[in-house]
């Protein structure tokens, strides 16, 4: 994916819009944005939208949570993201919801990367999470075989070791997401 740096776009409420997409055209069009999962904000699909009709050049990763939607649904934002011209998706497990909420899942971010593969979405596929421990590094290389090719480091503690065929990133204080250079 063509993006020198990216940066980290979290919740956006209605309200905020105007003055993200004024932030984000102030900056290089080499710059990549990663959406954040919107929760209770303003879709990812709407506001990759507005930024896609500013600089239709930028690099757009959205993200498509599994968290109460099925297969049919998840497919179809994914379609929608790539006919958008967005670069990449951003695979999530969602947040818990309210307590008295059971959330649903009938896919999970490795099953959903194999079921994006065979519906033939051509867009890079990113995740997240820590990478301390062997069960962390496991997943992740569970979903690199499945086609993630970037993941997202949380901020703060040591580089992890690499994992082959896969892209690290850390958030950054402010939002910017800096590449992890690791060496096998």
């Amino acid at each position: 994916m063509s993006a020198a740096s990216w940066v980290l776009v979290g919740r956006v409420g209605p309200e905020a819009v105007d003055r993200v997409c004024a932030r984000l055209r102030e900056l290089t069009p080499e710059v990549g944005v990663v959406l954040g999962d919107p929760a209770d904000g303003v879709h990812a699909l709407a506001l990759a939208g507005r930024v896609l009709s500013e600089t239709p050049d930028r690099p757009v990763v959205v993200p498509l949570v599994c968290r109460d939607r099925n297969r049919t649904a998840l497919v179809a934002e994914a379609r929608g993201a790539e006919a958008l011209g967005c670069r990449g998706l951003w695979l999530l497990t969602g947040s818990p919801g309210p307590a008295e909420a059971a959330a649903v899942y009938e896919l999970d971010p490795a099953v959903l990367a194999g079921v994006l593969g065979q519906a033939g979405v051509g867009l890079e596929l990113w995740a997240s999470g820590r990478l301390t421990t062997p069960a962390e590094r496991a997943r992740a290389g569970v979903l690199t075989g499945v086609g993630v090719s970037r993941w997202i480091v949380p901020a703060g503690g040591e580089p992890p070791e690499p994992i082959p065929g896969l892209s690290l990133v850390r958030q950054g204080p402010g939002g910017d997401l800096v590449p992890l250079e690791v060496s096998p």
